[in-house]
């Protein structure tokens, strides 16, 4: 008799098995596999198991990471995704991104995860972007030479893998709702060109940021040339891209980089979940409105237009009324 794993009446009759990362739906029989909200049904031959069907579809554990979905009578497993690169939390309106690789380094598997974590918490007020021993060493350029490489000299190819990496810097300017950049340790590269697409960017006194990628043969094109001059003028941006050279908590707050200046992480961290929740408990379109209006980039007469045009959408007497009571 087949052990149960190969046994493909065992395999369908059952309500949901997890192995491996696969689901199991005993309405199909299919192996169901869920990338965020697409589910591909894969039939198994029979006597295959589990392990020769992850094999043969070249599916690893993280691409495989699924939410169960509700089928039936059956149970209801949906819960936060988990990454490698990033640790995801959220309370009270408030969502917290985590760089978690080592070093917050951003390698292969970071340019993947970052844009899933961004959908993951689009119902969230606010976003707290922050690093775990430091904020990030920037490019991870051993994990993701094995993809630079080959595009080299073809632009297609090239603007291929970058796009990848425009999702993550792009994808973060793009969300509706405030980004607040703790920055804590060192801020390099591609992690000073994340915190510029951010709307505040707080600083512990440890913090350093720099732009070396002249240094390392590379024009920086994650958005930091195109952003850092709007925050702390071209000349400055220039002193910092042409040179490499880093600066220090203090020249980032003179420069107009930073806000804030906290004494240590500790302090920088509960002061940005404090900003965090009072921001939460604002109205989200007011808030959602600000930001278009600030990073429009329209032409001054355009911009009071939209401002006008976005009030007159999503002004109500309610929140006017719950304002005058406070």
């Amino acid at each position: 008799m087949d052990a149960p794993e190969k046994n493909p009446d065992f395999i369908r009759n059952q309500v949901s098995f997890k192995r491996q990362d696969f689901c199991l739906s005993r309405n199909t029989g299919y192996l169901l596999f869920v990338f965020g909200t697409l589910r591909l049904p894969c039939p198994p031959k029979p006597h295959q198991t589990f392990n020769e069907v992850g094999k043969n579809l070249a599916l690893t554990r993280r691409e495989a990471n699924f939410h169960e979905r509700q089928v039936g009578n059956q149970r209801d497993y949906t819960g936060p995704m988990t990454y490698q690169t990033v640790a995801v939390t959220q309370q009270s309106g408030a969502a917290t991104l985590t760089l978690i690789s080592k070093m917050g380094a951003m390698n292969r598997t970071f340019w993947q995860e970052f844009p899933e974590a961004l959908r993951e918490i689009s119902a969230a007020r606010v976003v707290v972007l922050r690093g775990e021993k430091i904020f990030s060493a920037g490019l991870d350029v051993g994990s993701n030479a094995a993809q630079i490489a080959p595009a080299l000299g073809d632009p297609a190819a090239f603007r291929a893998v970058v796009d990848q990496m425009h999702a993550v810097t792009e994808g973060l300017a793009r969300l509706p709702m405030p980004v607040i950049a703790a920055v804590h340790g060192w801020c390099i590269g591609a992690g000073l060109e994340l915190i510029s697409a951010a709307d505040i960017r707080l600083c512990s006194a440890d913090a350093r940021f720099s732009l070396p990628e002249v240094k390392l043969g590379i024009t920086a094109d994650l958005g930091g040339l195109q952003r850092l001059p709007h925050l702390i003028g071209r000349g400055r941006t220039a002193q910092l891209a042409l040179t490499g050279d880093a600066i220090d908590a203090a020249t980032a707050e003179r420069w107009g980089l930073v806000t804030e200046v906290l004494d240590t992480p500790e302090a920088l961290f509960a002061r940005t979940e404090a900003l965090a929740q009072q921001l939460a408990a604002l109205p989200p379109k007011a808030l959602e409105g600000t930001k278009r209006i600030l990073t429009s980039g329209l032409p001054h007469a355009e911009s009071l237009a939209e401002a006008v045009t976005w009030n007159a959408h999503h002004m109500s007497l309610e929140a006017l009324q719950n304002a005058l009571k406070k």
